[in-house]
């Protein structure tokens, strides 16, 4: 009996240990699954549930107005739910997907109580020309949706960017996608990217090719499209089809818009050069106008973003918005996030790599207004020019010599370059200068960001999403720690109001610090860091990480989930994957 016994407890002994060890097992199974995500569920972000948009459902915008209805009856240009109770012109300026299983949507104008109606007429003289009612796409009793257009606001003391169903988007987008292609060279064999391309998926249609090259894309987990695109074919809506062209394949996309690269002279915009790049004298009266005029006529890629989505002249199913103009077209489109401007003029690299703006425009001609401007700044704050040479140490006779001074006198004044530059080797010593230069160009930048912002707003019937320009911290030289990585602070402030409550840049764009000395001992992001943080004091704007061709940036971090294998204080190292040697970024 008692051997019996034994062996019974034995065996009750052994079952016990074998399940605690399957219990075990799957515990660290259930963590890895989660922990490990291989990377083709790098999208899904370990079980967090993601819409359409790739937005992240359990993080909400508190002031949405996404929802969905049914009709009860509609007309051309409205549609009407007689259950609901809307308070009159709260949805203006949103988006109408008038049947939630067809892809086509339409630019809210007004709304009753009970009513929406959209932008739309069937004359040909009217701005809001429109190839498709609202009647062709429901019959009066099918599912609707009111779609929030994209928006950037503080919630809980962090930025967000909500996306068209009010949900949490962080971007992790790829730039340079079907574009400019001679760009990535050729493999160890000779074989352009091209060629390579259209092997793997057996057409001699390179857009084909791409299209199905972006189901790859997307299980990698990328969400949206950077500025630099194909946006004709690859933006959702973009004014070509290609063959594998579908919803399915559809991500959200930020377009580009190249002031810095537009023909303004031609409408007889005075400009000046730095380090060779056309900076447009945005104190000419004629500056906003004739750029206005360039954003809808020019072609190419410095204002693909717009003309791609303009001058239509029918209906096409992959246009997604039914307008002929992009006064429409663009924020009717739930896929199109906004406008980001001048990705990465030399004046706007870090100032240890470009010259200073408000020296350029000190010793600018005394008959153009951008130095007539910056006179009368100065007469306004020293009053008589004998304050003025008491403050620089400088002995000129009367404001009319400082006018017409084009360097002369100001290079002499300053204390190692003509650049006035404030980091390293550079510290300059007449600091009173300095400030008044510094002082300058914030003014003339906060001059040019705004009626670069008012020019925008005039080409869509909403406001937009404004971001830009590229403040690119790379390009820092290796002085006096690392100072001198992030761009002049001049920049930053003009961004916004002078009291800085109104903002001409919703998110500011800041480019890559490792785009040249990769890995380096020392940190250029630690110090361009800190600049960031003390400039954000005062414009209190977002920032977005502008790369140059492959941009995977976050708000918050959430990009992907794997185990952390050793942490420094700038890296974190996951052994599991290799980033960088598939893709040659050394």
């Amino acid at each position: 009996m008692k051997a019996l016994l034994r062996k019974t407890n034995d065996k009750a002994v052994f079952f016990f240990i074998a399940l605690l060890v399957f219990y075990c097992l799957f515990m660290i199974f259930a963590q890895l699954s989660c922990s490990r995500v291989p990377i083709e569920r790098y999208r899904t972000t370990c079980d967090i549930e993601h819409d359409m948009w790739g937005g992240m459902s359990n993080i909400v915008n508190p002031v949405s107005k996404y929802e969905i209805g049914r009709a009860t009856s509609v007309s051309d240009w409205s549609l009407v739910d007689t259950l609901k109770a809307w308070s009159a012109g709260e949805l203006a300026g949103l988006i109408l997907q008038p049947n939630t299983k067809r892809s086509v949507y339409f630019l809210i104008k007004s709304n009753t109580d009970n009513s929406i109606t959209v932008f739309g007429s069937d004359e040909d003289a009217s701005q809001e020309r429109a190839y498709r009612h609202v009647s062709d796409e429901n019959n009066g009793t099918e599912e609707y949706a009111i779609l929030d257009r994209w928006s950037c606001r503080k919630v809980n003391k962090r930025w967000l960017l909500f996306n068209p169903f009010g949900h949490a988007f962080f971007i992790k987008s790829l730039n340079g996608f079907d574009y400019e292609l001679y760009r990535y060279g050729n493999d160890h064999r000779g074989n352009s990217f091209e060629d390579n391309i259209l092997n793997k998926y057996s057409t001699d249609d390179i857009h084909e090719a791409f299209q199905q090259e972006i189901d790859i894309v997307i299980e990698m987990g990328f969400n949206c499209w950077g500025e630099i695109i194909d946006t004709a074919r690859i933006a959702p809506g973009g004014a070509y089809d290609a063959v594998g062209k579908n919803v399915e394949r559809y991500m959200p996309f930020i377009t580009q818009v190249r002031v810095h690269t537009l023909n303004l002279a031609a409408g007889g915009v005075d400009y000046f050069t730095i380090m060779g790049d056309v900076l447009w004298d945005a104190t000419d009266a004629s500056f906003q106008g004739v750029l206005m005029n360039q954003l809808h006529i020019a072609n190419g890629a410095a204002t693909a973003g717009i003309t791609d989505f303009n001058h239509r002249t029918a209906w096409n199913p992959y246009y997604l918005t039914p307008y002929r103009n992009a006064r429409y077209n663009i924020p009717a489109n739930p896929y199109y996030i906004g406008l980001d401007w001048d990705e990465e003029p030399a004046y706007l690299r870090s100032e240890a790599a470009t010259e200073h703006m408000g020296y350029h425009i000190l010793i600018s001609e005394g008959a153009t207004s951008r130095k007539n401007r910056a006179v009368s700044f100065l007469q306004k704050k020293y009053g008589t020019i004998g304050n003025l040479n008491t403050s620089w140490g400088s002995s000129f006779a009367g404001w009319a010599e400082l006018l017409n001074d084009t360097g002369t006198i100001i290079n002499g004044l300053l204390s190692s370059e003509p650049y006035c530059r404030d980091f390293g080797n550079y510290n300059e010593a007449n600091t009173s200068l300095k400030f008044d230069i510094d002082a300058i160009a914030e003014d003339f930048w906060r001059i040019y960001c705004k009626k670069v912002h008012d020019a925008l707003d005039n080409i869509t019937e909403v406001h937009m999403i404004n971001f830009g320009p590229g403040y690119h911290g790379w390009n820092g030289r290796y002085d006096s720690n690392f100072d001198g990585t992030t761009s002049p602070e001049y920049l930053f402030r003009g961004s916004v109001s002078d009291d800085a409550m109104e903002p001409y840049i919703d998110i500011i764009g800041v480019g890559d610090p490792l785009h040249g000395p990769h890995e380096n001992t020392n940190d250029l992001l630690e110090h361009m860091r800190e600049d960031l943080k003390a400039r954000y004091e005062f414009h209190r704007r977002p920032y977005w990480h502008e790369s140059c061709w492959l941009t995977a940036e976050a708000d918050s971090g959430i990009t992907y989930c794997g185990d952390i294998d050793s942490i420094t204080s700038t890296v974190l190292f996951d052994a599991s994957y290799d980033f960088r040697t598939d893709n040659n970024w050394n």
